[in-house]
């Protein structure tokens, strides 16, 4: 990912604790770093999406996709703090807990202005040096200021605490989980009301899950979902913990056990999403009640699971990239494709027409076979048509899907037929798959005297050499 600012050239050392991000295309980066000026301690990147119009440069041609700025905080009330989470919650972010410079672990709670004081701006127009944006034309003086939330204390309020999860939800934080002193692990989950700044208790003392850290969180705007972590053996949390809060009602949902970490966490459409390795776990958490998997290997969970994902190939509900496929537009879902195809993860997230485009022009593939390799990505399976396996069989080797070449492979083992043999053998051929070849020479070796001699013909001599030494 390419980035603009002059203030990222000031950082000597950096690094990073937290991310968080809002609706509006904004990434805030926090962590503890080093600069060339002699300050030190807690900073914030603040990233932010330019426009299509503005990534293009003076020539036309494309220059950068996103502003990066380090953020001009005043070091009055500056905390210095490690292992903490941060959120957005409107105009502000929202810092609750970790460990001090000297390791002491804190419960306090900061809030940091994202919108500029103007009063204290002093403008420069056309100066030096990087803005309150990355640009140039604009230079601040301590124009974002951190501010410690005074917390209420007539009510019971949580332990201090250090790598929990937590997540904003209409103007309330909510925390899950963590280190305690002793390194013991919790399980308990909190609210705070930022305007009133009273915290209350969710989950009672006996809830019945295994204490966690490095856990993550997210939210569809109604209910919230923890998931990951590791319990105090170091084992990988493989359950999902769901909090209503209009019903004040907690769900637990189990999944395959693992010993893969998940290490992402995010709803996209009405779909809770998360990923581990190669796999990815989703949910829409109303009409299924459990999680559906679908990985790696492809396989799907349940039946039901099936047809959810199956219904969310065919509908389509919410596209954010189309697909032009010879003539033919192709509608699909960035975040989905991302986490199961390589290519396509590298082409969203990099500094490729791609990652700002929601059209994209699909040469040298097939229509139908473009279609198979979404039906593949979003539901595990390939179509049962020979002609389309061939196909997809090549898309393998240009997606990068090892899974998707097995399938297919092992689907054309099951279909050489007397039609289909010779240019089984040469698709092996071309691309080293020795078990199709095999099988499809042994095939050609029972029916070798049914064939044409035009089929032979196109075998190289080479092959007809190995064909002759697999008969005797």
């Amino acid at each position: 990912m390419e980035m603009v600012t002059n203030d990222i050239e000031a950082v000597s050392s950096f690094e990073i604790h937290g991310i968080a991000s809002d609706s509006k295309d904004q990434v805030l980066i926090t962590g503890t770093g080093t600069f060339q000026d002699g300050t030190s301690g807690l900073k914030v990147f603040q990233l932010t999406k330019r426009s299509p119009s503005e990534a293009m440069n003076n020539t036309g041609g494309l220059s950068l996709l996103y502003n990066l700025q380090i953020m001009n905080i005043s070091e009055q009330n500056r905390p210095h703090l490690e292992k903490y989470t941060v959120n957005i919650a409107g105009d502000k972010a929202i810092f609750y807990g970790g460990t001090d410079q000297h390791q002491d672990i804190k419960s306090t709670i900061y809030s940091l202005n994202l919108s500029p004081n103007l009063d204290e701006l002093q403008g420069v127009v056309g100066g030096g040096g990087g803005g309150l944006f990355g640009q140039r034309n604009i230079a601040p003086r301590h124009a974002f200021a951190f501010q410690q939330i005074q917390q209420e204390t007539q009510n019971e309020a949580p332990e201090p605490r250090f790598n929990h999860s937590s997540v904003v939800l209409n103007g309330e934080l909510y925390i899950f989980g963590g280190q305690a002193f002793d390194d013991i692990l919790l399980n308990d989950l909190w609210r705070f009301d930022i305007s009133t700044r009273v915290w209350t208790r969710i989950t009672q003392p006996d809830f019945k899950i295994p204490g966690r850290a490095h856990g993550l969180a997210t939210t569809d705007q109604k209910k919230l979902y923890f998931s990951g972590g590791t319990d105090k053996d170091g084992l990988v949390c493989n359950d999902m913990i769901v909090y209503n809060p209009q019903s004040d009602t907690i769900q637990v949902y189990k999944f395959e056990p693992s010993s893969e970490p998940i290490h992402s966490l995010f709803y996209y459409w009405g779909k809770v999403l998360t990923s581990r390795g190669r796999d990815v776990l989703f949910s829409n958490f109303e009409s299924e009640p459990f999680l559906e998997v679908t990985g790696s290997n492809g396989k799907i969970a349940s039946k039901s699971g099936q047809d959810d994902l199956k219904r969310f190939f065919t509908e389509m509900p919410f596209p954010d990239i189309t697909f032009k496929v010879e003539g033919q537009e192709i509608s699909g879902h960035k975040a989905l494709l991302s986490i199961r195809c390589p290519h396509f993860g590298r082409a969203f997230s990099s500094n490729m027409k791609e990652s700002y485009s929601d059209v994209i022009e699909i040469p040298d593939i097939k229509a139908d076979v473009f279609k198979g390799l979404l039906e593949y990505l979003y539901c595990g399976k390939i179509p049962k048509d020979e002609n389309l396996a061939i196909g997809l069989f090549e898309v393998s080797e240009m997606y990068l899907l090892p899974d998707l070449r097995n399938k297919c492979e092992y689907f054309l083992i099951q279909s050489l037929s007397l039609e289909n043999t010779t240019e089984i053998i040469l698709l092996a051929q071309k691309y080293g798959a020795d078990k199709l070849k095999i099988a499809g020479l042994q095939f050609l070796n029972v029916n070798r005297h049914k064939l044409d001699d035009a089929d032979l013909n196109r075998f190289d001599k080479d092959l007809l050499i190995e064909i002759i030494k697999f008969g005797k």
